[in-house]
């Protein structure tokens, strides 16, 4: 696999990781998560990446792909601090004979990635310490990617100019869902407006509930079948322009 291909593939996930913490620092993460009649256990997950004591990655879903690319994903959370999870995390990868690396975003996030030279598997693991605990994603991504340019989907208000555009699908548990995130441009007051005309052009209703506390930045939209839950926060990109990012979660039911 080329070295772009395979920093294509690092970069999908840590985007993916990064926007899941948005999502589930904003109280919507657990949408993402199996039902509580479902087994939450996720065996691939379990035996591929190094356990951290007594901790049980839960899914994210069994079948889910990032831009095409099927991946399985799980976290969990530990009041533990950073780096305790990482030295031992890095410890077990080397003693099942991989070679991991840790890559630093911040002094209160990071990664570590490894390589499967027998089955070309990634495995990658975000650690991301919040107010007094550590979230720890985990994910496994095959050797032979796809397409991972996925175009914004205009049917959802997304506009065609939107940047950084991941689109996570999962119809696992006997639904359909998706996750999206993408980057607009300017700040977030502007892009909230413009987004929430966007949706009632489509025919999308805002939630009373939501309306009124819409000055933290969550949105949820609504027609029939379809529901949309959106976290928007306002950030600095890398050449210190103002951008607005935000994290949908989209639940659909369709006739099976």
């Amino acid at each position: 696999m080329s070295a772009r291909i395979l920093k294509n593939i690092i970069s999908v996930v840590i985007a993916l990781f990064v926007f899941a913490g948005a999502f589930y620092l904003g109280g919507g993460f657990r949408l993402l998560t199996a039902e509580k009649n479902q087994d939450v256990l996720n065996p691939k997950i379990s035996k591929e990446i190094p356990q951290y004591k007594n901790k049980v990655f839960l899914p994210m879903g069994n079948r889910i792909s990032v831009n095409n690319l099927p991946m399985e994903l799980g976290y969990f959370t530990t009041k533990d601090e950073l780096p305790a999870v990482r030295d031992e995390l890095m410890k077990k990868f080397r003693d099942a004979g991989l070679n991991p690396h840790f890559n630093q975003i911040s002094d209160e996030e990071g990664f570590i990635q490894t390589t499967d030279k027998k089955t070309g598997e990634h495995r990658i693991i975000i650690l991301k310490r919040t107010d007094n605990e550590t979230m720890v994603f985990a994910g496994i991504t095959p050797a032979v990617s796809e397409n991972l340019i996925v175009k914004p989907d205009k049917s959802l208000g997304i506009p065609s100019d939107a940047t950084n555009y991941i689109e996570v699908k999962n119809q696992d548990y006997g639904r359909f869902a998706r996750t999206i995130s993408f980057q607009m441009k300017g700040g977030r007051d502007k892009n909230i407006a413009l987004y929430k005309e966007s949706l009632r052009n489509l025919g999308f209703g805002e939630n009373d509930y939501f309306r009124k506390i819409n000055d933290e930045g969550v949105l949820a939209f609504g027609r029939e079948n379809i529901q949309i839950m959106a976290v928007i926060t306002e950030s600095e990109d890398e050449k210190g322009e103002t951008v607005t990012s935000f994290v949908l979660n989209v639940m659909e039911k369709k006739d099976e």
